[in-house]
């Protein structure tokens, strides 16, 4: 933070005034990368499972991944 003190006489030397407003909001969208899971049950007779992970994050949506077919 900065304060520039000026006189009264010297307002009219100041080109523009520089916007203090914190930024607005902007919408954002988190992309996760699962590299590895583990203990994942094995219920397929080829040795193959279709998995996919779900996760919660603050606001209490619970999400998914796309299914991964015979991983």
């Amino acid at each position: 933070m900065w304060v520039d003190i000026f006189s009264a006489s010297d307002k009219e030397k100041i080109e523009e005034k520089i916007d203090i407003n914190p930024n607005k909001p902007v919408p954002y969208q988190i992309r996760l990368i699962i590299w590895e899971t583990r203990d994942i049950p094995n219920v397929d007779l080829e040795d193959c499972v279709d998995i996919f992970v779900t996760g919660q994050i603050n606001d209490g949506v619970i999400r998914s991944t796309d299914v991964h077919y015979r991983s």
